[in-house]
């Protein structure tokens, strides 16, 4: 019988199997402590260590969270980019040229909410970027960031945006 899980919460899955009741499956203490990061020592910075971490645990199907981190080292960048899961960077407040162009090489769903600006050099970086993009903070947007942001292969998400000018308009159609 093929079983398919879903993580519904921390500390459970969600079972469901063919013609069957779904039901919560809980999921040992051991695991859920294999998987907590790390604590660096600047507890806000996402560090290889913690990238590494991350990538292990998004293996064994439940990843540790990331939204604690309002900032990451170029080289964590690097190694969350080889994840086989969505990034969900939700704190990050800011991202250097070179993490954006080490994550701009992540295939699948990379979001960034309290990212309240993008310089045009770091959209470069996202260019290409294969899956959804999510950016809900973001409150202006120059054409050049917009240039880039429009080879993005997959969805784009601009939720926070108040304005826009025509030029940058055109340039995400």
């Amino acid at each position: 019988m093929k079983v398919r899980y879903v993580v519904c919460g921390v500390g459970a899955l969600f079972a469901v199997s063919c013609g069957r009741s779904p039901q919560t499956v809980p999921v040992p203490q051991s695991q859920l402590e294999a998987n907590r990061p790390e604590k660096p020592a600047d507890e806000t910075r996402l560090t290889e260590a913690v990238a590494k971490q991350f990538v292990s645990s998004a293996e064994t199907g439940v990843p540790i969270p990331l939204d604690q981190y309002t900032s990451m080292t170029d080289s964590a960048a690097a190694i969350l980019a080889s994840a086989n899961s969505p990034l969900f960077l939700k704190g990050l407040t800011s991202l250097t040229d070179s993490s954006a162009s080490a994550l701009g090489k992540h295939k699948g769903e990379l979001v960034f909410r309290n990212l309240t600006t993008l310089p045009d050099s770091a959209a470069r970086g996202l260019e290409g970027h294969e899956g959804a993009l999510e950016r809900n903070r973001l409150t202006t947007l120059t054409p050049e960031c917009a240039r880039s942001l429009a080879t993005v292969n997959g969805p784009l998400y601009l939720k926070g945006l108040q304005t826009i000018s025509d030029d940058a308009a055109k340039e995400l159609q």
